[in-house]
């Protein structure tokens, strides 16, 4: 199963590009051909005022991996950036059960709401839902959650 992560760095925009200016043609073509294999990839930046945007802040990425692939990525960000001057978490639960959605990244919501909605669409299962019920109760359904118990006659 695929998991979604969210990477959050310290990094702001401007010194990432710097530090992207100086790797050498080889080394970045090599992370080019990663981030654009990479079927499901967000890269925007928290401002100072809390809101998101799609540059000039610190640098988050929601990515959407299997494990080889996450292990890949971090094996080539370590090569670039500082590693504790990152955190990788994932989110891949809290999304199936509504519990982080696109609201929590106002100002680029709809481009989240992309990538969650993908997600759920892949993972969100009976199963899934059973699970959020034993969690958080009846109450925290929502209309997909419904539907996809109905599917399988629960």
């Amino acid at each position: 199963m695929r998991k979604i992560y969210r990477l959050d760095s310290d990094y702001e925009t401007d010194e990432i590009n710097k530090i992207i200016d100086k790797i050498p043609t080889v080394e970045k073509d090599i992370l080019i051909d990663f981030a654009e294999s990479i079927d499901f990839l967000v890269e925007v930046c928290i401002k100072e005022d809390g809101t998101y945007g799609q540059n000039d802040g610190k640098e988050i990425m929601i990515v959407i991996l299997d494990e080889w692939e996450k292990k890949k990525m971090i094996e080539l960000t370590n090569l670039i950036y500082d590693s504790t001057r990152y955190i990788i978490k994932d989110i891949s639960e809290d999304v199936l059960f509504g519990k982080h959605s696109e609201k929590n990244y106002p100002g680029v919501e709809e481009k989240m709401k992309k990538i969650f909605d993908s997600y759920i669409d892949m993972y969100l299962d009976h199963d899934t839902v059973l699970d959020k019920i034993n969690m958080y109760g009846m109450a925290s359904l929502n209309e997909r959650d419904k539907k996809v118990l109905e599917s399988a006659n629960i």
